[in-house]
Order: C-alpha cells, then structure tokens, then sequence
C-alpha cells in the first residue's frame, strides 16, 4: 500500500495517464482504421489508471465515486445511440445505467460543492428526458448546466488553487468546443430521427440495447468516457 501511495509513483502515473490521451487524438483522425483490439487494450489501462487512483484517495465516499465511474468505463454502453459494450440483461438497459449514472454524479458534486446539488439534480431530470425521447435537445440542456456548475464553482470558490481550476477551465473549453456544439448539431439535424413520446420511451428503456463490439462505432462514446470517467477519479487524488 506504501508503494501505491509514493508521492513520486503517483506523478508517474499522471504523466501516463495524460499520455494516453493522445490515443483519443488518434481515434478521432484515423476513425476505421484502429483494430478493435487496441480499443480493448486501451480501455484495460483506463481501468488501471482509476483502480491506482481509488487505493490513493482516502475518502470512502470518493472512492464509491469511484468505484461507480470504474464501473461505467467497464460496461461500457451508450444510451445515445442506444449501444452496449456487453450483453447482461438488466446490466446493460439504459434506464439502469442512467440510474447508476445519476448517483455516481451526485455523489460527485456532493463531493466537490454541495452547493451545486439542486442544479445537479435539475441536469439529471433533463438526462432522463433525453433517455427518454432520443431528444438531443435535453441532453445540450443538461451539458449545458454542467457547464454552468462548472462555472459557479470557479465562482463561489475563487480563493482554490489554481492546479485545480485549470481543470475545470480544460472542462468548461472541452464543453463549450466539443461537447455542447456535438449536441446542438445532432439535435437540429434530428440525428436520432423523430423524438419518442415519454411513454414509449420509458418503456423501451427497461429493453437490452444493442450490443456492439469495440471498434469505430465507439469513437464518439469513448472520448468523454475516457475523459469522464478516468479523471474524477484522478481529481479525487488531488482535492
């Protein structure tokens, strides 16, 4: 335990783990022409990464975080478009996985601010109205708040190191570049064709997606996965 917890095995491990962010560049450039293989190789070292972070955070209810976010990166799936890494009955339905989802990210403005949690909880509705209608627009709504959260907790904790505030300012540029004009693209190009009614799909959320091998169809899913779901537990180690 000693030998995890080294101050200078830890900085190692950043500078790694920062390292393999450059196979998300890849990814994004060369598209089809990755073997599947690689995905699962790269996705085992994401694992290793978040396990090493969970045994140098001393709060339980951080390493719960945790263990949430190590399990999402693990059964991998995402509910837009629908696709599962895995096939495990209940384990792999959206409504499920918006639920463990919705806990984990609680848990985590809980952690950071928990000033923030009536905004959070409104960004979780709009999630499960998103889940719901295959409606892109909740979804840019609730990135959006997010990134609004983000904002707020530059804000309200103005007076924090600056280590730490440029990794909410790296969020909020990732957000306001990548994430929210993805979203209001897919929403006014109607990518998910016609919206459901809530109905059906509260119905259909209850059904096993479908299920798809690592490879090119994961591209889009994977690089917030990685970057979600790798460096919470990474910031645990630091706050």
């Amino acid at each position: 335990m000693q030998y995890l917890s080294n101050i200078k095995n830890i900085h190692i491990v950043y500078f790694l783990h920062v390292l393999s962010l450059v196979f998300l560049v890849i990814i994004k450039k060369k598209k089809n022409k990755i073997k599947p293989k690689y995905y699962d190789n790269y996705i085992k070292l994401n694992q290793l990464f978040i396990i090493y972070y969970i045994f140098n955070t001393n709060s339980i209810s951080k390493k719960i975080v945790s263990l949430i976010y190590l399990y999402r990166l693990s059964n991998l799936i995402s509910i837009l478009p629908n696709i599962s890494r895995y096939n495990y009955g209940i384990l792999t339905t959206p409504f499920f996985n918006r639920t463990i989802a919705a806990i984990g990210e609680l848990l985590l403005i809980k952690n950071i601010d928990s000033k923030l949690l009536s905004i959070g909880s409104v960004a979780e509705i709009l999630s499960y109205i998103a889940m719901f209608t295959k409606n892109t627009f909740y979804t840019l709504c609730e990135n959006g708040l997010w990134t609004i959260k983000a904002i707020m907790f530059l804000i309200i904790n103005s007076k924090i190191k600056m280590k730490y505030k440029i990794f909410v300012y790296i969020y909020i540029f990732y957000e306001l570049t990548e994430d929210l004009p993805m979203y209001y693209k897919q929403w006014k190009t109607k990518f998910y064709n016609k919206p459901n009614n809530i109905s059906d799909g509260i119905k259909s959320s209850f059904k096993q997606m479908k299920q798809i091998k690592m490879g090119s169809n994961w591209n889009e899913c994977l690089q917030w996965s990685i970057l979600n779901f790798t460096f919470v537990p990474l910031l645990f180690t630091l706050f």
